[in-house]
């Protein structure tokens, strides 16, 4: 039986912030400022769940196989920022009555900072891209002028994330993002890019 614990989804939600990273148990629970016996314990049990891995020099990651706490973390995440224009950008967007899509949130605003508000959103189809946009202004109302809407296709994003040294949107959102909506659908590309 898989228990999932605040600790877990603590662990989860710093591991969520930047994909890329390797993270040391040590550097966990400084960062989140818990002793390190039960982070090291917490950290155990994801990885006998699958939900992390640890690499030869005892570092862990996020595996992209069983993605519920990579998903639960990421909405705790979104309830945790305080920036109320966000919020509402999300509950906008998840209002959007079409298929499966993610709405990603990234650059500077991801950690408050800044006034540009940059969204990337991911749709299955390329050729949807031209309504999906007018969908999207339609549902944001004066929203839309504050915010740098970039919509791709999930294909872009593969093309994206194989040219791992090349500066582009999906890099730099594995780095630093918050996943407005449509977690699942995200992760889903992340499982299919990582595991074939």
């Amino acid at each position: 039986m898989k228990v999932i614990t605040t600790l877990s989804i603590r662990i989860m939600e710093e591991i969520s912030r930047d994909l890329t990273k390797k993270w040391s148990i040590n550097l966990l629970s400084k960062i989140i400022n818990k002793h390190y016996r039960p982070v090291h314990a917490a950290v155990q049990s994801l990885i006998t769940q699958k939900f992390l891995a640890k690499n030869q020099n005892n570092l862990v990651e996020a595996v992209f196989k069983n993605t519920l706490l990579l998903e639960l973390a990421e909405k705790q995440r979104l309830t945790k920022h305080n920036s109320k224009e966000i919020k509402i950008i999300a509950e906008k967007l998840s209002r959007i009555k079409t298929s499966f899509f993610s709405a990603v949130l990234f650059g500077s605003s991801v950690n408050k900072k800044g006034n540009d508000i940059d969204i990337l959103i991911i749709i299955p189809d390329s050729e949807k891209i031209t309504d999906f946009q007018k969908q999207a202004e339609e549902i944001l109302g004066s929203f839309y002028s504050k915010t740098d809407l970039n919509i791709v296709s999930e294909k872009s994003c593969y093309e994206m994330l194989n040219t791992p040294n090349q500066l582009n949107v999906m890099n730099e959102i594995m780095k630093n993002h918050l996943i407005l909506t449509g977690a699942e659908s995200f992760y889903n590309i992340l499982k299919r890019w990582k595991n074939g």
